[in-house]
């Protein structure tokens, strides 16, 4: 008998269980989990107390769960980031033994099905659990007035970048524009403006102007636990924490798999459009020439003739291999869309997520 027992499925959702605990030697030295009959949960502040990690996962995330009543553990995160260094292709497994109430036992096991150049092995490890004394905090549910979408992996790019020269990022919002300056000791200061149309979403109270500074180390280090999904969302209020989140993919293995292979034929086919448009490139310059020849009621040689009919053959056969390309395309994202909706009306999705609150800088 367990006093917990959890089983994460090989694939997209033992990557995300997997970044994350890698990730949270970053944060603190140790942490608290909490284990109940709904999920798993788990709160911690980074060691200057700036910023906040909150985490929660339903039960109904996991491939198995089962917890009977009200459990917790606590871990080293510096072990933790070394155990989950050895998971590779592996489903997850993680318990405490009735028997054994001083351990934690995290297996990596080699799944039934999987690839057949990827040779790997079954991993056991016991952990010794520690004592954690951590005060969970409330909190409040806040009326924020500025609310941005947009995808990690730019959010982690603009931020990368900006960190280069300085340690503090100003954040200036208004109706018109989303800024974001480097401040420091530098030489130079950088300044980056994004465009409506480069984010998801943007939505800000009328008439307002936020600016805040926030340490840029600290959005680093968000930010690395934010690839764990493509988007992200930002949410600012004056004189209070930013906060940045994303809720944790719910998909299955199968509807994962689908996904995945259907964005891999979407961009398959994105470059097959570019290969056929700088072929009809190739040939746009002799064409145009022969159809002015053409207009100019010019009489064309035999050889030009023929030319000009191998020509407009290949072009025609361009045009109408990129249209049924397009149509395909469109058909892979119609269904990718399905699948995309059908995650985010999932009743449990809202339960699954990952969440910081990172404190303003404060003028001296």
């Amino acid at each position: 008998m367990s006093h917990f027992f959890l089983e994460v499925e090989q694939g997209r959702k033992s990557k995300i269980f997997s970044h994350i605990f890698r990730h949270l030697s970053s944060v603190s030295e140790h942490i608290l989990i909490k284990f109940t009959e709904n999920g798993m949960e788990m709160q911690t502040m980074n060691k200057p107390l700036t910023y906040l990690l909150v985490l929660r996962l339903d039960k109904s995330w996991f491939t198995k769960y089962e917890c009977k009543r009200y459990f917790t553990i606590g871990i080293n995160n510096e072990i933790i980031d070394k155990i989950f260094k050895c998971m590779n292709g592996h489903y997850i497994q993680m318990f405490v033994s009735q028997k054994d109430e001083d351990n934690l036992n995290i297996n990596f096991i080699k799944p039934d099905k999987i690839e057949d150049d990827l040779k790997i092995f079954n991993k056991e490890f016991t952990l010794s659990l520690i004592d954690v004394e951590y005060e969970e905090l409330t909190i409040p549910d806040d009326d924020f007035s500025v609310d941005i979408e947009m995808e990690s992996k730019y959010f982690n790019q603009t931020i990368g970048e900006l960190k280069d020269f300085g340690d503090d990022l100003e954040i200036i919002c208004s109706e018109d524009k989303i800024q974001l300056n480097s401040t420091g000791d530098n030489m130079v200061n950088m300044n980056t403006i994004m465009k409506f149309d480069d984010i998801l979403s943007y939505e800000i109270d009328a008439g307002l102007v936020i600016n805040t500074t926030y340490n840029n180390k600290f959005l680093q280090e968000i930010g690395q636990f934010m690839k764990i999904n493509d988007e992200i969302r930002i949410n600012i209020k004056k004189n209070s924490p930013i906060k940045i989140s994303c809720f944790i993919n719910s998909l299955s293995l199968e509807d994962t798999n689908k996904y995945e292979e259907l964005k891999s034929k979407k961009m398959k086919i994105s470059k097959d459009v570019e290969k056929l448009k700088s072929k009809h490139k190739g040939i746009k310059s002799l064409y145009e020439s022969y159809k002015s020849r053409i207009k100019k009621k010019e009489k064309l040689s035999k050889k030009d003739t023929a030319q000009y009919n191998k020509i407009n053959k290949v072009r025609n056969e361009i045009i109408s291999d990129i249209e049924k390309i397009r149509v395909e395309k469109q058909e892979i994202m119609k269904k990718m869309d399905e699948i995309e909706l059908m995650n985010i009306e999932n009743p449990i999705q809202n339960k699954n997520y990952l969440v910081f609150y990172l404190a303003p800088k404060v003028d001296e």
